[in-house]
């Protein structure tokens, strides 16, 4: 091809004449057709067509550099496989209509002939070489959204004016991704100077699914380098039914202020400043590479940071590890923690109520109490027996429990003193319950748990070897137990989407509500920059940047649960007698 040019610039000054017409009318031809959606790229001239040894006048030389863009866009345009063969050629025919009206009457027809012929042949030159490189499979791609994503970085003025050596860095490039499905490599070929395929050959492919994907992300306000809010310590929901003129019972709650702050996460990595011209290269390192390395690091932030120095506080930090959850002690109470113990319900059942809140404790948890007096001699009271409750509010539970069993016979109640010397330990009911559990139930008990304390987990993630693990459990008779039932690709249990992913380590699962409980913001979103200094420029070396800065606030750490799914199981597993 650049043989082909060079010819061409050879050409007499008449047939560099009639060429420019062709080629004006060629792009005039392509805008007008192509003008309604295909946007053109600005590319550096091919051939320059007014040389300065040539003996031409001064309104030649005008022409030509008037023409020498169009030309050049118009053969860039057939190469890129925007018009078909067929489609030039009708273009040519009707520019050397066009050519021979307009100069039938200043060259004599002898001269005319011979330079359209010669004109012609140079044409069907340039045309078959184009269609060779084609066939060849050199060539910029289709304009996927890929490729105009990044084309809008290197085709960015500042991104231009470095390449060509007018600035020393290119400042800030916003990155734009979003609509970007697929980030596989598209492109056919390239314009290097050797032939290449059209694809990066690697041994470790980057994570598919981030952490950000399952969250809201949020876009930050530049003027706020932190964000605040309010959390919730403490709850009294003290309602209760009174009567008409009765008083109502106070509520309380407190408060404290907490705050997110920016964590700052990027890379950066130097390359040759000759790869900044070839575009596939730069797709596929640019897309498919360095936006991955910085989205590795805020995964690790956003699961496991531990908001000292510049790492965000994480979720796992934060959230429950259920198999401890399950074993420890929900609510507490001491001597004292107790104010009344009274007949409900003609003496069925027994209401009783708490000294102070216990807003942690919820619906059909287990409590069991110490220290109270046996019924008669030789019969324990069924308050120091484990008995599941009925939550009234934060301050009052009922059991179903007669009154008479959990009193002393002789008394027909609790003294004060006996009452204030009540102490309990309540529990979740989840706890050692299950014969012969397996990795299912575990998970199931996860689910359970964080629905239990009225959250809604939206995410169940797990290891793809974990999901493979499960999906193989097979009953006593070796058939398949079906605990992950899937359509078209989409595996699912207990009836909500699995999302496999390396995030989460083998044997651990982390499960919880990403839609509510927690957001990433983005102060400054992902961009790339260029930059070199007198060290890079030594080595004809330039240094890509990739950063961003973002915060997350965590509003319900209880709406998380990370842990090993073989602790789980341990937890719910029944002892046997």
């Amino acid at each position: 091809m650049k043989n082909l040019f060079k010819k061409l610039g050879q050409c007499s000054k008449i047939k560099l004449f009639a060429f420019g017409v062709l080629a004006i009318a060629f792009a005039a031809c392509f805008f007008v057709d192509m003008g309604s959606g295909i946007g053109m790229l600005a590319a550096a001239p091919i051939i320059t067509l007014a040389k300065k040894d040539s003996r031409m006048s001064a309104e030649e030389e005008e022409f030509l550099n008037k023409i020498e863009g169009p030309l050049n866009e118009a053969f860039d345009n057939f190469s890129k496989g925007f018009i078909t063969e067929e489609r030039l050629q009708g273009i040519i025919e009707k520019s050397m209509t066009d050519f021979i009206n307009k100069n039938k009457d200043k060259m004599p027809a002898d001269d005319l002939k011979k330079s359209l012929d010669d004109m012609q042949e140079t044409v069907k030159t340039v045309v078959k070489e184009i269609q060779k490189m084609k066939d060849g499979g050199i060539t910029l791609g289709n304009g996927s959204m890929i490729e105009k994503a990044i084309d809008e970085i290197i085709d960015n003025p500042k991104m231009v004016d470095f390449i060509n050596s007018k600035s020393r860095t290119t400042g800030k490039i916003p990155f734009n991704i979003k609509g970007i499905v697929s980030l596989e490599n598209n492109y056919e070929g390239n314009l290097l100077t050797t032939q290449q395929t059209g694809r990066v050959i690697v041994d470790v492919n980057e994570r598919r699914i981030n952490v950000r994907d399952l969250m809201t992300v949020d876009q930050g306000d530049p003027e706020f380098t932190s964000i605040a809010y309010a959390k919730i310590i403490d709850l009294d929901r003290n309602a209760v039914a009174v009567s008409e003129n009765g008083r109502l019972p106070e509520s309380a709650f407190k408060m404290k202020e907490e705050t997110a702050n920016i964590a700052r996460i990027g890379t950066h990595v130097n390359i040759s400043k000759r790869l900044l011209k070839s575009r596939p290269y730069l797709r596929s390192f640019l897309i498919n590479r360095l936006p991955k390395w910085v989205r590795m690091a805020e995964d690790f932030q956003i699961l496991f940071g531990d908001g000292t120095g510049d790492n965000l506080l994480g979720i796992v930090g934060q959230s429950n590890d259920i198999s401890k959850w399950l074993t420890a002690v929900v609510a507490k109470g001491e001597a004292g923690s107790v104010e009344s113990v009274e007949s409900y319900n003609k003496g069925e059942q027994t209401m009783i109520t708490f000294s102070k809140p216990f807003d942690k404790i919820e619906e059909g948890m287990l409590i069991k109490f110490t220290g109270a007096p046996e019924v008669t001699s030789g019969t324990a009271s069924k308050l120091n027996s484990e008995n599941m409750m009925h939550k009234h509010n934060d301050r009052k539970i009922m059991i179903n429990v007669p009154y008479a069993d959990i009193v002393p016979q002789s008394a027909g109640k609790l003294s004060e003193s006996e009452i204030a010397a009540l102490k309990f330990e309540v529990k979740n009911n989840f706890f050692n319950t299950v014969e012969d559990p397996n990795y299912g139930d575990a998970i199931n008990a996860v689910i359970a748990v964080l629905t239990y304390g009225e959250f809604t987990p939206n995410v169940v993630a797990l290891n793809p070897s974990d999901v493979f693990m499960i999906q193989t459990l097979k009953d006593t008779s070796g058939r398949s137990l079906d605990l992950i039932t899937g359509i078209d690709g989409t595996k699912r249990i207990s009836g909500r989407v699995i999302v496999e992913t390396t995030i989460v380590p083998p044997g651990y699962y982390f499960i919880g509500d990403m839609a509510n409980a927690a957001a990433l913001v983005d102060y400054t979103s992902l961009f790339i920059e260029f930059a070199e200094d007198i060290e890079s420029k030594l080595t004809n070396q330039v240094t890509v940047i990739a950063q961003e800065e973002v915060l997350m606030p965590v509003y319900n750490p209880f709406a998380f649960a990370y842990g090993k799914l073989d602790d789980v199981l341990a937890a719910i597993t029944k002892k046997k007698d």
